[in-house]
């Protein structure tokens, strides 16, 4: 069958590569998708990548004319792109941004374009939401006005014929809801649950974002199936923002980070297929719960290794302050000690010819009685000073067969001392605890031997007094 030329008819040589007849180009034409970009064929009806129109009816079009009448999607007319129509019904040219398709491959340069305006997007938010009164909804109303412009100029989704103001109004009024709600949420789960309250608030600030985009935009992908991946992937993407930048002096990195990650969340979504959304969810769901598995474990062996360091740290201080505190304790028991000395040392310097004097006297004037009952003095006089409730004791040699009367004196500040005598065995053998301040003690000795004399200084009226022991024997 010999080739005819699509313009004029004419026969075509099978070698020709222009009509001889007319000059149109026998070599089938390309061009780019006004949708996509791709190259296709100038003949073709639908784009075979995105099946966009070309807005041509399926006769043949006129002799001379191109199914590609502009190059470029901006050059093209509105009537020739009639999916390319504004909420109010009127056409419009395609935005210049990078436009998303429904494709395997991921784009890049959308991702990063919608990426960066995310994270500029949060930005604003933290500085927006210091603002007094409805800063608290800043973060809230900034997002919801960046996946509104997704929306509206990633031409995909495209809103349809539904009017623009809506729209903005929904996505804007569910974001910023959903913000106030997620904070409530996490400030009164974080005691409780700890990081895992910013997977609940995220969950909640996620669920209302994209109940609102269902009602705002169209979709290819089956509406579940996005809900479900978008609000796992924006819950756990929070989650771990959370988890590893942490809130506090962080806010802005927070909210930079995450919103960056929620468009090009959304960017993912809308260039991979349903298999692969679902996929990657999975891995990222994985991924997540491992990591944060992991890092929590770490975490809280972290935190018990502090604990039982601090538990240590503390056990050890406690012994040391304990230590110290004994220390102190001797050191001030010893200081007392020195000071008590040093008084009674001073007392006794200063009083201590008043009071032997006194006691001496009061001794000699009762060894005058006891030399008419025939006793001798047989030692000399124990004189010695004694606080309030202090003993002292000291030994006699007494003979054997002597009978012997250990009489006491006492300064006028003392109302009442005792006088113990033990033998060298330790047994008492005498004793007078009488309430007076000269008592007297009588001996029957039938032992030579050392007698120790104790005297108890029972009532002192001042810090120390004097007392005085005399013996006298026949």
């Amino acid at each position: 069958m010999q080739p005819i030329c699509s313009n004029c008819s004419a026969i075509l040589d099978p070698d020709a590569v222009f009509c001889s007849a007319c000059g149109t180009s026998v070599i089938p034409q390309s061009a780019p998708c006004p949708s996509c970009g791709k190259s296709i064929l100038t003949d073709a009806r639908f784009c075979k990548y995105c099946a966009f129109s070309l807005g041509l009816p399926p006769e043949d079009p006129p002799a001379g004319a191109s199914r590609f009448a502009a190059s470029t999607v901006e050059d093209a007319a509105p009537d020739q792109i009639p999916n390319a129509e504004t909420s109010f019904g009127a056409p419009r040219k395609p935005s210049r941004f990078p436009k998303l398709t429904d494709q395997e491959s991921i784009a890049l340069v959308p991702l990063l374009i919608w990426g960066i305006i995310g994270g500029i997007g949060g930005l604003v938010s933290a500085y927006f939401g210091k603002v007094p009164i409805i800063g608290v909804f800043g973060p809230g109303i900034i997002l919801g006005l960046i996946v509104f412009l997704f929306g509206e100029y990633s031409s995909s989704p495209p809103i349809g014929k539904r009017k623009r103001i809506i729209s903005l109004i929904v996505l804007v009024l569910a974001s910023t809801g959903g913000w106030y709600l997620a904070i409530i949420t996490g400030v009164a789960l974080y005691w409780a649950l700890d990081h895992f309250a910013a997977f609940i608030a995220g969950t909640i600030w996620s669920t209302l974002i994209v109940l609102a985009e269902l009602i705002c935009w169209k979709f290819k992908l089956p509406r579940w199936i996005y809900a479900l991946c978008v609000i796992l992937l924006m819950a756990l993407s929070l989650e771990l923002v959370f988890h590893f930048v942490g809130l506090g002096s962080n806010e802005i990195a927070v909210l930079v980070i995450w919103q960056a990650l929620v468009l090009a969340i959304h960017v993912l979504a809308f260039t991979v297929n349903k298999k692969w959304l679902v996929i990657g969810t999975t891995g990222f769901v994985l991924l997540a719960a491992t990591t944060l598995t992991i890092s929590t474990f770490n975490e809280k062996a972290k935190k018990a290794l502090t604990e039982k360091e601090y538990a240590l740290t503390e056990a050890q201080n406690a012994r040391a302050e304990r230590a110290q505190a004994e220390r102190d304790k001797e050191e001030a028991q010893r200081k007392a000690e020195q000071e008590k000395s040093a008084r009674v040392e001073a007392e006794t310097q200063q009083q201590i010819a008043i009071l032997i004097t006194q006691v001496g006297r009061q001794l000699d004037q009762r060894s005058g009685y006891y030399a008419g009952q025939g006793f001798t003095k047989t030692h000399d006089y124990k004189i010695a000073a004694l606080s309030n409730g202090e003993t002292a004791s000291f030994t006699l040699q007494l003979r054997s067969g002597w009978q012997y009367n250990l009489i006491s004196a006492c300064d006028n500040n003392c109302s009442d001392i005792d006088i113990y005598v033990y033998d060298w065995y330790g047994n008492s053998i005498a004793s007078n605890v009488s309430r007076d301040d000269t008592p007297v003690v009588a001996i029957d000795v039938n032992r030579t031997g050392e007698y120790t004399i104790k005297v108890k200084m029972y009532k002192c009226n001042v810090l120390t007094c004097v007392y005085g022991i005399a013996a006298f024997g026949r």
